[in-house]
């Protein structure tokens, strides 16, 4: 895989955020600035998210990613020990840092092993259970992450404790409703990251002993059935679980309070490690594209999702596991339907803005009937959740909207016609006014033959002028009159006189 990283002030944005009220409230206009990027907009987006408690480094963690592609994802991207880790904030302390969910600016592009360029998004969340948030919040930010990323990080402290299973399994329901719906898997990738594991001798760092340890705690004897039960509902709602075994940081990068980034503060072997983790998650075989209902989803699409997402968790209570199916499918058909209407907006541009000049209005109702049609079958191809009652109620509202937007094409098309009718006066105009001023010019300097030239082009543009505007008038000489306006648009495109 070959990395670009594209650079424009890159920093963390806040898209969601609670209010005092604890309600959800969506930053569209953040959220957009990065989804609709021109190198994100319309690719297939690879979302990384991290979560877990508060003041466990996940933000500190994510800025190791934002390195790795800074440097193209080439060898020794770790090697520079005076370098400073930036990208998202963070800090040393017992207060939470993070609030409300951050997703770094600019998108990184990856090209796959297929040649197919993927967006990667980096997220970051709000830890979970400090004093200033309730249940309900750290839950509903929990699910917001599982549901919009493909590879979702659950940053874990030294071990994996049964409460850590216990938020997994909130959302085991909604799990079980997707499958039995679309069978497919509610979620994609998860990884434990298992932050500071002092058991190296138990199962080594990495992900080999991370997939040693994962399989002992979750194939252990258990008779409590509730716990069982937790388990199998979270290996069946995600596509894929693995484990990272994570060293300490060192004491200078977790107690020293004037720690600034400094690599050479961080343990070697943490560094080592770090390497192994990211690198690893871009292996072919871990690498995950977002999906949804078994389609790649878009960074257009993306947006519609957090849109409808977010309005599901308005209320005060947790949205019960329909609520959200239902929000999926209703995001799903509105993605479809926002990229049916792209799709016609590109077709229809391609004729009405293609040059300046006038189009006929019937060429343009061809086109619009073409093109609908064309906008229709591929609103019909994309996978849709919610079966076809659904489908077509968002068919109309896309039929609907196509025919609003041909009303804004007929509104331009005729500022066109109003701008040509005009063309012509102005282009003879300045020729008859450039030509007077340069005879004058050329004769004041002694170049004579060079003034006589202009004058004559002075009297024929003039005499040009007189004799367009009484054809006009007088509704005669149609053909000279054509013959004056190709002459003046080609003046007025290609001389750039205005």
């Amino acid at each position: 895989m070959s990395i670009s990283y594209f650079l424009n002030n890159p920093r963390p944005l806040k898209i969601v955020e609670l209010d005092e009220n604890h309600k959800f409230i969506l930053n569209e206009t953040n959220l957009k600035s990065i989804l609709f990027h021109r190198k994100a907009r319309n690719k297939p987006v690879c979302v990384i998210s991290i979560a877990g408690a508060f003041r466990k480094g996940k933000s500190f963690l994510l800025n190791f990613f934002i390195r790795f592609f800074r440097n193209g994802g080439r060898d020794g991207w770790l090697l520079n020990e005076h370098d400073l880790l930036k990208g998202f904030h963070w800090r040393g302390g017992s207060d939470r840092d993070t609030t409300g969910i951050f997703m770094w600016s600019e998108p990184f592009v990856l090209r796959t092993v297929l040649n197919e360029e993927v967006a990667i998004l980096l997220m970051d969340t709000q830890g979970s259970f400090d004093s200033s948030s309730t249940i309900k919040d750290c839950a509903s930010l929990f699910a917001l992450s599982l549901m919009t990323s493909s590879m979702q990080i659950y940053n874990l402290s030294q071990n994996v404790q049964e409460d850590d299973l216990q938020n997994l399994h909130l959302f085991s329901d909604y799990g079980r409703l997707a499958l039995e719906s679309t069978s497919k898997t509610a979620f994609q990738s998860l990884i434990f990251l298992i932050r500071d594991w002092s058991y190296d001798y138990e199962h080594e760092y990495g992900f080999g002993g991370g997939e040693e340890f994962l399989t002992k705690r979750f194939n252990c004897n258990i008779d409590n059935n509730e716990i069982k039960e937790t388990r199998n509902f979270i290996k069946k709602c995600f596509k894929d679980i693995t484990c990272f075994l994570m060293p300490h940081p060192g004491l200078k990068a977790s107690t020293n309070p004037y720690f600034d980034g400094k690599l050479v503060d961080i343990d070697p072997l943490f560094r080592v490690q770090v390497v192994n983790f990211v690198e690893g998650l871009f292996q072919e075989k871990m690498f995950q594209i977002k999906e949804i209902n078994g389609g790649k989803v878009t960074a257009t699409e993306l947006f519609e999702y957090f849109k409808i997402y977010c309005l599901a968790f308005q209320d005060n209570r947790m949205p019960n596991p329909n609520s959200l199916l239902k929000a999926t499918a209703e995001a799903n058909n509105l993605a479809a339907k926002a990229m049916a209407k792209e799709f016609y907006n590109k077709q229809m541009e391609s004729v009405i803005f293609k040059d300046r000049s006038f189009v006929n209005p019937e060429h343009i109702e061809k086109i619009h009937m073409d093109t609908k049609l064309k906008s229709i079958k591929f609103f019909e191809s994309i996978k849709k959740m919610g079966g076809p009652e659904t489908s077509r109620i968002y068919l109309k509202e896309l039929i609907f909207e196509l025919d609003e937007l041909l009303a804004k094409y007929y509104a331009h098309n005729q500022m066109k016609k109003s701008t040509e009718s005009l063309r012509t006066p102005f282009t003879l105009l300045a020729l008859v006014f450039i030509n007077y001023i340069s005879a004058g010019f050329f004769n004041f300097i002694w170049m004579g033959f060079i003034s006589f030239m202009f004058r004559i082009g002075f009297y024929v543009s003039l005499f040009g002028m007189i004799f367009w505007s009484y054809s006009k008038y007088t509704q005669q000489n149609s053909d000279a009159l054509l013959l004056i306006d190709r002459i003046c648009s080609f003046v007025w495109d290609n001389v750039n006189l205005f």
